[in-house]
């Protein structure tokens, strides 16, 4: 049923309009635009490691939990060199994927496999770097046709009073010169179509009739 408030401990649903469905997922918040929300790829957390079976040391990822927020994070670096079960200390996270709306004291739940530890944010950092962890270095490719490497004249520095032909091979040179040759151009199909009926025709009268 349609109501048009809720209180703290009920639970509603929302019906969100020009929204697509692909732009939501878990971990998001509706939250008034005078708070001034902002979302988080760092925060720091004291955690107690309550199992895992040999060392957790940085660099290493796990699954986080932390009310709706589920996503894997990465340790940057620990108070301690390595932790093991039973063990606690300040760690320093990041996640790998989208950043996240979260606050002080909020608790979290870090596993992976049989890895699990509980925690609590002490302390949220705030980057100006906005790309994911794992973004990979966009790498250059070069184009080469059947014929040949394609050369383009902005990418070949040349000196003053040089040429394009002076920085290739002899190779690459001649074939330069055969594209820059114009091409002849072809007889249409019409003159091609008049000539096989003159030679059509002209054998015609050169055969000899049955008759004879």
């Amino acid at each position: 049923m349609p109501v048009r408030e809720v209180r703290g401990g009920q639970t509603a649903s929302f019906a969100l309009k020009k929204i697509k469905r692909s732009s939501i997922r878990k971990g998001m918040v509706m939250v008034s635009p005078k708070l001034n929300p902002q979302a988080s790829w760092e925060f720091e957390g004291e955690i107690l490691v309550l199992h895992h079976p040999t060392t957790i040391s940085p660099r290493y990822q796990a699954m986080v939990h932390c009310g709706s927020i589920r996503q894997t994070a990465t340790i940057l670096s620990m108070s301690k060199d390595c932790l093991r079960t039973g063990d606690k200390a300040n760690v320093h996270f990041r996640f790998i994927k989208t950043p996240e709306y979260l606050h002080a004291d909020q608790r979290l739940v870090f596993r992976e496999g049989r890895t699990k530890a509980v925690g609590t944010i002490t302390k949220l950092i705030q980057t100006t770097n906005t790309s994911p962890s794992n973004t990979k270095p966009l790498q250059l490719k070069m184009q080469s046709t059947k014929k040949g490497t394609s050369v383009k004249k902005e990418e070949m520095p040349m000196a003053a009073g040089s040429t394009l032909e002076d920085g290739l091979s002899p190779g690459q040179a001649a074939a330069l010169h055969t594209l820059n040759q114009p091409q002849p151009k072809t007889s249409g199909g019409r003159r091609r179509g008049g000539q096989r009926h003159k030679v059509k025709s002209q054998g015609a009268a050169v055969t000899p009739a049955s008759g004879c």
